[in-house]
């Protein structure tokens, strides 16, 4: 796996072809800002690139607002997440067809890009270049972020006409699911902002906890929006499982926010119990590995054994 621009890898030889030539069945993935081949492949490329050029940054934002980066990395995550199940289908197509190594070039703008289907197709079919409409959606209402009366904040969506229909009816407004406007599916798009104003004016007038209480209970696709998971509290912030917290020593808990996908057949005894080695543990990790009989998947540093868990830490 390397992120370094082609004409790098070609100057220390360490590009596919060089590398093959020794060992035909290198599976190599290779992330770069722009790809390889294009005009900008070897210009230096971040995360805060991909998510302006793939039109994400665009769609973000108020409508009178500039267009919106997001404060963590998307478009590092998005390509990561691309790369990892083409690895995959390249070690499947090695290892169980018989088939050769491959060359995997994932850029950091064409898979943020994938996830923008609606805005390119509105674009492709009917000419139009789709603004910022912040928190709202165009083909969703009610969606948005509502204030509840005690200072926090639930996010909602009603994509699904019988879940925007039951949330008129969790929030007392049964006569609005009668009015066409609200009843029929294209009718509430245009409606939108007439629908919002229904939802924020009750959600205001009650609690987050209590707001909910009656949309659980009524089945809306609703949920409290958190400034920290792990430090939650309250009926509202039952959430899904995660990696349970760290207890070791040094400064701090690990948040354990990084729970991955439940394999939950046979494989989930293998689910990670814990996370990753701290910070300290890991300075030993990066002694030379040495393998450890009869424990295939195992290797041994600084006299322990690493579990794939530490392994993924690393």
């Amino acid at each position: 796996m390397l992120n370094l621009r082609p004409s790098t890898l070609a100057r220390w030889g360490l590009d596919h072809a060089a590398l093959a030539a020794t060992n035909p069945g290198l599976v190599m993935l290779h992330v770069t800002g722009f790809g390889a081949g294009g005009p900008k492949s070897d210009r230096p490329g971040f995360g805060t690139v991909g998510e302006a050029m793939s039109g994400f940054a665009h769609l973000t934002g108020e409508p009178d607002g500039p267009p919106t980066l997001p404060a963590f990395m998307l478009a590092d995550g998005v390509a990561a997440l691309t790369a990892t199940y083409a690895v995959m289908m390249a070690l499947y197509h090695r290892d169980v067809h018989g088939g050769p190594g491959q060359l995997i070039d994932v850029n950091l703008v064409e898979p943020l890009a994938r996830l923008i289907e609606q805005p390119v197709l509105t674009y492709d079919q009917l000419g139009e270049v789709p603004a910022r409409t912040g928190n709202r959606w165009d083909i969703s209402a009610p969606r948005n972020t509502y204030r509840t009366k005690d200072g926090h904040w639930l996010a909602m969506s009603g994509s699904a006409p019988t879940i925007a229909i039951r949330a008129l009816r969790a929030v007392g407004r049964e006569d609005r699911t009668r009015d066409p406007r609200f009843a029929e599916a294209q009718q509430r798009l245009r409606n939108a902002a007439l629908i919002d104003s229904v939802m924020a004016e009750w959600i205001a007038a009650h609690t987050l906890d209590h707001a909910m209480t009656v949309f659980e209970e009524a089945e809306v696709a609703a949920a409290p929006i958190l400034r920290r998971r792990a430090a939650a509290r309250g009926p509202a912030a039952a959430g899904p499982r995660r990696v349970p917290a760290g207890t070791g020593p040094g400064p701090g808990r690990d948040a354990g926010a990084g729970a991955g996908p439940a394999l939950l057949g046979d494989a989930r005894r293998h689910r990670p119990s814990r996370p990753g080695p701290r910070r300290a543990q890991r300075r030993d990790l990066r002694r030379p590995a040495r393998p450890v009989r009869g424990a295939p998947g195992r290797v041994a540093r600084a006299g322990r054994d690493l579990t794939p868990c530490d392994l993924l830490a690393l």
